[in-house]
Protein backbone atom coordinates (compact mmCIF):
# COMPACT_ATOMS: atom_id res chain seq x y z
CA UNK A 1 0.00 0.00 0.00
CA UNK A 2 1.26 3.39 -1.27
CA UNK A 3 0.91 6.53 1.32
CA UNK A 4 1.14 9.59 0.99
CA UNK A 5 1.89 12.51 3.77
CA UNK A 6 0.49 16.05 4.36
CA UNK A 7 2.39 18.08 7.23
CA UNK A 8 1.98 21.13 8.59
CA UNK A 9 4.14 23.07 11.18
CA UNK A 10 2.70 24.17 14.50
CA UNK A 11 3.65 27.97 15.23
CA UNK A 12 0.95 28.58 17.93
CA UNK A 13 -0.27 26.15 20.17
CA UNK A 14 -4.17 28.11 19.67
CA UNK A 15 -3.70 27.31 16.26
CA UNK A 16 -3.16 23.60 16.67
CA UNK A 17 -6.93 22.29 16.47
CA UNK A 18 -7.33 25.41 13.98
CA UNK A 19 -4.47 23.42 11.96
CA UNK A 20 -6.09 19.87 12.75
CA UNK A 21 -9.24 20.91 11.34
CA UNK A 22 -7.44 22.69 7.69
CA UNK A 23 -5.20 19.36 7.35
CA UNK A 24 -8.65 17.29 7.92
CA UNK A 25 -10.07 18.68 4.99
CA UNK A 26 -7.64 17.70 3.14
CA UNK A 27 -7.92 14.11 4.56
CA UNK A 28 -11.08 13.88 3.65
CA UNK A 29 -9.81 14.14 -0.29
CA UNK A 30 -6.37 13.02 -0.36
CA UNK A 31 -4.88 13.90 -3.47
CA UNK A 32 -1.89 11.26 -4.87
CA UNK A 33 1.39 12.26 -5.80
CA UNK A 34 2.31 12.33 -9.65
CA UNK A 35 3.14 9.16 -11.06
CA UNK A 36 6.93 9.05 -10.49
CA UNK A 37 7.30 11.09 -8.10
CA UNK A 38 8.64 10.91 -4.83
CA UNK A 39 8.12 12.78 -1.45
CA UNK A 40 5.10 14.76 -0.21
CA UNK A 41 3.20 18.01 -0.87
CA UNK A 42 2.10 19.63 1.67
CA UNK A 43 -1.11 21.68 2.33
CA UNK A 44 -0.79 25.78 3.02
CA UNK A 45 -2.30 26.64 7.07
CA UNK A 46 -0.90 28.80 9.47
CA UNK A 47 2.80 29.25 7.85
CA UNK A 48 5.44 27.51 6.21
CA UNK A 49 4.50 23.64 5.16
CA UNK A 50 7.32 21.05 5.66
CA UNK A 51 5.67 18.91 3.33
CA UNK A 52 6.66 20.96 0.16
CA UNK A 53 9.25 19.34 -1.67
CA UNK A 54 11.44 20.29 -4.73
CA UNK A 55 10.12 19.47 -8.07
CA UNK A 56 11.41 18.84 -11.65
CA UNK A 57 11.68 21.79 -14.24
CA UNK A 58 9.27 19.60 -16.41
CA UNK A 59 6.98 16.73 -16.31
CA UNK A 60 3.46 16.40 -14.61
CA UNK A 61 5.04 16.85 -11.63
CA UNK A 62 6.06 19.94 -12.52
CA UNK A 63 2.45 20.64 -14.47
CA UNK A 64 0.03 19.81 -11.97
CA UNK A 65 1.84 20.84 -8.30
CA UNK A 66 4.05 24.08 -9.17
CA UNK A 67 1.29 25.88 -9.03
CA UNK A 68 -1.45 25.23 -6.49
CA UNK A 69 -3.94 27.81 -4.89
CA UNK A 70 -1.17 30.27 -5.69
CA UNK A 71 1.72 28.58 -3.73
CA UNK A 72 4.89 27.70 -5.63
CA UNK A 73 5.29 24.39 -3.94
CA UNK A 74 8.50 23.32 -5.34
CA UNK A 75 10.44 26.34 -5.34
CA UNK A 76 14.08 25.40 -4.01
CA UNK A 77 13.70 28.71 -1.91
CA UNK A 78 10.54 27.71 -0.31
CA UNK A 79 12.24 24.09 0.88
CA UNK A 80 14.99 26.47 2.71
CA UNK A 81 12.35 28.55 4.44
CA UNK A 82 11.05 25.62 5.27
CA UNK A 83 14.05 23.96 6.59
CA UNK A 84 14.71 27.28 8.48
CA UNK A 85 11.40 27.61 10.05
CA UNK A 86 11.38 23.75 11.16
CA UNK A 87 14.12 25.55 13.68
CA UNK A 88 11.31 28.18 15.39
CA UNK A 89 8.19 25.87 15.05
CA UNK A 90 6.61 24.56 18.20
CA UNK A 91 5.89 21.70 16.56
CA UNK A 92 4.72 19.20 13.60
CA UNK A 93 0.93 17.51 12.58
CA UNK A 94 1.59 14.86 10.31
CA UNK A 95 -0.57 12.50 8.40
CA UNK A 96 -0.03 9.72 6.72
CA UNK A 97 -2.61 9.09 3.84
CA UNK A 98 -3.68 6.16 2.37
CA UNK A 99 -2.60 5.39 -1.16
CA UNK A 100 -6.02 3.27 -1.74
CA UNK A 101 -9.31 4.95 -2.04
CA UNK A 102 -10.72 1.80 -0.07
CA UNK A 103 -8.63 2.70 2.84
CA UNK A 104 -10.87 4.88 4.99
CA UNK A 105 -8.73 5.25 7.96
CA UNK A 106 -5.32 7.50 8.42
CA UNK A 107 -2.55 8.27 10.95
CA UNK A 108 -2.08 11.49 12.47
CA UNK A 109 1.11 11.87 14.36
CA UNK A 110 2.07 15.04 16.42
CA UNK A 111 6.01 15.58 17.16
CA UNK A 112 7.05 18.70 19.41
CA UNK A 113 10.16 20.35 17.77
CA UNK A 114 13.41 18.81 19.16
CA UNK A 115 11.54 15.56 20.21
CA UNK A 116 12.23 12.58 17.71
CA UNK A 117 9.18 10.50 18.73
CA UNK A 118 6.00 11.58 17.71
CA UNK A 119 2.51 10.72 19.58
CA UNK A 120 0.28 8.87 16.63
CA UNK A 121 -3.60 8.42 16.51
CA UNK A 122 -5.58 6.55 13.65
CA UNK A 123 -8.62 8.68 12.44
CA UNK A 124 -11.69 7.76 9.91
CA UNK A 125 -12.33 9.77 7.19
CA UNK A 126 -16.10 10.68 7.32
CA UNK A 127 -16.46 9.86 11.42
CA UNK A 128 -16.01 12.85 13.44
CA UNK A 129 -15.98 11.15 16.48
CA UNK A 130 -12.63 10.06 15.31
CA UNK A 131 -10.51 13.24 15.17
CA UNK A 132 -12.44 15.01 17.92
CA UNK A 133 -10.87 12.44 20.34
CA UNK A 134 -7.79 13.83 19.04
CA UNK A 135 -8.58 17.32 19.32
CA UNK A 136 -9.87 16.35 22.78
CA UNK A 137 -6.52 15.04 24.02
CA UNK A 138 -4.80 18.18 22.04
CA UNK A 139 -6.92 20.54 24.16
CA UNK A 140 -6.52 18.62 27.42
CA UNK A 141 -3.87 20.39 29.99
CA UNK A 142 -1.74 18.41 31.84
CA UNK A 143 -1.79 19.27 35.37
CA UNK A 144 1.88 21.18 36.46
CA UNK A 145 0.84 22.88 39.54
CA UNK A 146 -2.35 21.96 42.23
CA UNK A 147 -3.51 23.60 45.49
CA UNK A 148 -0.86 22.46 48.45
CA UNK A 149 -0.96 22.23 52.59
CA UNK A 150 1.98 20.07 52.94
CA UNK A 151 0.12 18.28 55.22
CA UNK A 152 0.07 14.34 54.81
CA UNK A 153 -2.66 12.27 56.76
CA UNK A 154 -3.30 8.89 57.01
CA UNK A 155 -6.79 7.05 56.89
CA UNK A 156 -7.28 5.29 60.48
CA UNK A 157 -10.39 3.49 62.11
CA UNK A 158 -8.93 4.03 65.29
CA UNK A 159 -9.78 7.70 65.93
CA UNK A 160 -13.18 9.92 64.21
CA UNK A 161 -11.11 11.58 61.98
CA UNK A 162 -7.80 11.51 60.03
CA UNK A 163 -4.14 11.68 61.96
CA UNK A 164 -1.42 14.10 61.04
CA UNK A 165 1.21 11.63 59.69
CA UNK A 166 3.89 14.37 58.71
CA UNK A 167 4.07 18.16 58.10
CA UNK A 168 6.16 19.24 55.38
CA UNK A 169 8.69 21.62 56.60
CA UNK A 170 8.28 25.38 55.36
CA UNK A 171 4.84 24.23 53.77
CA UNK A 172 1.62 26.28 54.91
CA UNK A 173 0.09 23.40 57.24
CA UNK A 174 3.65 23.99 58.68
CA UNK A 175 3.40 28.04 59.10
CA UNK A 176 -0.15 27.80 60.47
CA UNK A 177 1.40 25.80 63.29
CA UNK A 178 0.01 22.26 62.43
CA UNK A 179 1.55 19.28 64.85
CA UNK A 180 2.02 15.66 63.31
CA UNK A 181 -0.19 13.10 65.55
CA UNK A 182 -2.97 15.77 66.07
CA UNK A 183 -6.14 14.05 64.16
CA UNK A 184 -8.03 16.52 61.82
CA UNK A 185 -11.71 16.05 62.16
CA UNK A 186 -13.02 18.70 59.78
CA UNK A 187 -12.46 21.17 57.06
CA UNK A 188 -14.30 23.96 56.30
CA UNK A 189 -17.30 22.86 58.68
CA UNK A 190 -17.73 19.30 57.03
CA UNK A 191 -16.38 16.07 58.94
CA UNK A 192 -13.21 14.61 57.72
CA UNK A 193 -13.04 10.65 57.93
CA UNK A 194 -10.79 9.50 55.50
CA UNK A 195 -8.20 11.22 53.58
CA UNK A 196 -9.81 11.86 50.17
CA UNK A 197 -12.16 14.17 51.60
CA UNK A 198 -9.22 16.32 52.85
CA UNK A 199 -8.38 16.09 49.22
CA UNK A 200 -11.34 16.86 47.33
CA UNK A 201 -11.21 19.91 49.39
CA UNK A 202 -8.26 21.27 48.64
CA UNK A 203 -8.27 20.77 45.26
CA UNK A 204 -11.76 22.72 44.91
CA UNK A 205 -10.01 25.57 46.33
CA UNK A 206 -7.15 27.64 44.39
CA UNK A 207 -3.89 29.03 46.31
CA UNK A 208 -3.90 31.58 48.56
CA UNK A 209 -7.66 30.42 49.58
CA UNK A 210 -7.90 30.03 52.92
CA UNK A 211 -9.11 26.30 54.52
CA UNK A 212 -10.16 26.09 58.17
CA UNK A 213 -9.18 23.70 59.73
CA UNK A 214 -10.31 21.94 62.95
CA UNK A 215 -7.88 19.60 65.34
CA UNK A 216 -8.53 17.43 68.05
CA UNK A 217 -5.51 16.95 70.08
CA UNK A 218 -4.20 13.84 72.22
CA UNK A 219 -6.14 14.51 75.12
CA UNK A 220 -9.57 15.16 73.22
CA UNK A 221 -8.82 19.46 73.07
CA UNK A 222 -9.87 20.77 70.09
CA UNK A 223 -8.42 23.55 67.93
CA UNK A 224 -8.81 25.50 65.14
CA UNK A 225 -6.43 26.74 62.65
CA UNK A 226 -6.64 29.12 59.26
CA UNK A 227 -4.51 27.44 56.31
CA UNK A 228 -3.20 29.70 53.50
CA UNK A 229 -3.18 27.34 50.79
CA UNK A 230 0.15 27.88 48.56
CA UNK A 231 0.66 26.01 44.92
CA UNK A 232 2.70 23.07 44.49
CA UNK A 233 4.72 21.73 41.19
CA UNK A 234 3.36 18.77 40.22
CA UNK A 235 5.85 15.89 38.00
CA UNK A 236 4.16 14.77 34.75
CA UNK A 237 2.76 10.98 34.70
CA UNK A 238 5.62 8.86 33.46
CA UNK A 239 3.22 6.78 31.59
CA UNK A 240 -0.42 8.48 31.38
CA UNK A 241 -2.09 6.69 28.37
CA UNK A 242 -4.56 9.92 28.24
CA UNK A 243 -1.78 12.29 27.59
CA UNK A 244 -0.17 13.10 24.13
CA UNK A 245 3.54 13.82 25.39
CA UNK A 246 4.70 15.76 22.67
CA UNK A 247 1.58 18.14 23.05
CA UNK A 248 2.59 18.25 26.69
CA UNK A 249 6.30 19.18 25.46
CA UNK A 250 5.11 21.99 23.44
CA UNK A 251 3.15 23.50 26.37
CA UNK A 252 6.60 23.06 28.51
CA UNK A 253 8.68 24.69 26.17
CA UNK A 254 6.69 27.63 26.22
CA UNK A 255 7.18 27.98 29.87
CA UNK A 256 10.77 27.95 29.14
CA UNK A 257 11.09 30.02 26.38
CA UNK A 258 8.06 32.72 28.10
CA UNK A 259 9.46 33.07 31.69
CA UNK A 260 13.46 32.37 31.17
CA UNK A 261 15.22 32.34 34.55
CA UNK A 262 12.35 31.65 36.50
CA UNK A 263 10.98 28.70 38.86
CA UNK A 264 8.28 28.16 36.53
CA UNK A 265 11.03 27.57 33.96
CA UNK A 266 12.90 25.21 35.69
CA UNK A 267 10.12 23.24 36.78
CA UNK A 268 9.34 23.07 33.04
CA UNK A 269 12.76 21.76 32.46
CA UNK A 270 12.42 19.22 35.08
CA UNK A 271 9.33 17.44 33.45
CA UNK A 272 10.50 18.31 29.78
CA UNK A 273 12.99 15.63 31.06
CA UNK A 274 10.28 13.32 32.67
CA UNK A 275 8.83 13.48 29.06
CA UNK A 276 12.29 12.39 27.23
CA UNK A 277 12.18 9.81 29.62
CA UNK A 278 8.88 8.60 28.75
CA UNK A 279 10.21 8.27 24.90
CA UNK A 280 13.42 6.44 26.25
CA UNK A 281 15.55 9.42 25.31
CA UNK A 282 18.06 9.78 27.80
CA UNK A 283 20.41 11.86 26.36
CA UNK A 284 17.71 14.56 25.97
CA UNK A 285 16.55 13.66 29.55
CA UNK A 286 20.44 14.31 31.23
CA UNK A 287 20.36 18.26 28.86
CA UNK A 288 17.26 19.00 30.57
CA UNK A 289 18.23 17.35 34.05
CA UNK A 290 21.89 19.45 33.81
CA UNK A 291 19.87 23.04 33.31
CA UNK A 292 17.12 21.79 36.21
CA UNK A 293 20.05 21.33 38.59
CA UNK A 294 21.36 24.65 38.35
CA UNK A 295 18.12 26.44 38.02
CA UNK A 296 15.87 24.35 40.44
CA UNK A 297 15.50 25.82 44.65
CA UNK A 298 17.36 24.42 46.81
CA UNK A 299 14.18 23.42 49.41
CA UNK A 300 12.04 20.97 50.57
CA UNK A 301 9.98 19.77 48.12
CA UNK A 302 10.59 19.39 44.60
CA UNK A 303 14.11 20.54 43.79
CA UNK A 304 17.67 20.42 43.30
CA UNK A 305 17.96 17.05 44.80
CA UNK A 306 15.04 15.77 42.67
CA UNK A 307 16.72 16.73 39.72
CA UNK A 308 19.91 15.57 40.65
CA UNK A 309 18.45 12.14 41.38
CA UNK A 310 16.54 11.58 37.78
CA UNK A 311 19.70 12.69 36.79
CA UNK A 312 21.64 9.79 38.32
CA UNK A 313 18.81 7.49 36.53
CA UNK A 314 19.36 9.12 33.24
CA UNK A 315 23.35 8.89 33.33
CA UNK A 316 22.68 5.04 34.52
CA UNK A 317 20.81 4.12 31.02
CA UNK A 318 23.26 5.71 29.29
CA UNK A 319 26.04 3.39 30.60
CA UNK A 320 27.89 6.45 32.86
CA UNK A 321 27.58 4.61 35.97
CA UNK A 322 30.27 6.23 37.89
CA UNK A 323 28.99 9.30 37.28
CA UNK A 324 25.34 7.73 38.10
CA UNK A 325 26.59 7.03 40.94
CA UNK A 326 28.31 10.90 41.77
CA UNK A 327 24.59 12.22 41.28
CA UNK A 328 22.47 10.20 43.42
CA UNK A 329 25.37 10.41 46.17
CA UNK A 330 24.76 14.00 45.39
CA UNK A 331 20.44 13.90 45.58
CA UNK A 332 21.21 11.62 48.82
CA UNK A 333 22.06 14.94 50.52
CA UNK A 334 19.16 16.55 49.86
CA UNK A 335 17.19 15.40 53.22
CA UNK A 336 13.45 17.45 52.17
CA UNK A 337 13.67 16.45 48.43
CA UNK A 338 10.48 15.14 47.42
CA UNK A 339 9.68 12.88 43.95
CA UNK A 340 6.19 13.71 42.19
CA UNK A 341 5.05 16.74 43.96
CA UNK A 342 5.87 18.38 47.30
CA UNK A 343 4.15 15.75 49.68
CA UNK A 344 5.90 13.11 47.58
CA UNK A 345 8.27 10.02 48.63
CA UNK A 346 11.83 11.25 49.82
CA UNK A 347 14.41 11.48 47.59
CA UNK A 348 17.13 11.19 49.98
CA UNK A 349 16.89 7.14 51.23
CA UNK A 350 16.24 6.44 47.35
CA UNK A 351 18.91 8.01 46.19
CA UNK A 352 21.32 6.50 48.81
CA UNK A 353 20.08 3.02 48.32
CA UNK A 354 21.27 3.92 44.44
CA UNK A 355 24.49 5.30 44.84
CA UNK A 356 25.45 2.41 47.41
CA UNK A 357 25.74 4.88 50.28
Amino acid sequence: MTRSCAAVTVQSLTALSLTTFSLWGCLGTPTPLAPGLGGSVGWPHHGVQTGAVELPEAGPGFVRYRKVGGFNWGQPALVRAVKAAALEVQGFLIALLPGEKLQRTAVLHLLAAGNTVPDTWDVSFGESASYMRFLSAVDRKATLYRPWTGLITVDSSMFEGVPVLRVVPGSPAAQAGVQPAEVLAAVDGKAVKQTSDLLAAVDAKKAKEKLALQFKGAGGAARALDVTLADTPQEIPLNDPSLLYNKVMMDLRQQVEGYPGTETAAFARLNLAICAMHFGDFAAAHEHLLKARSELPARPGLSQGTALYYLGLALERLGYKKEAVDAYRAAAGFKDATLFNNDGPAVAPLAARRGGN
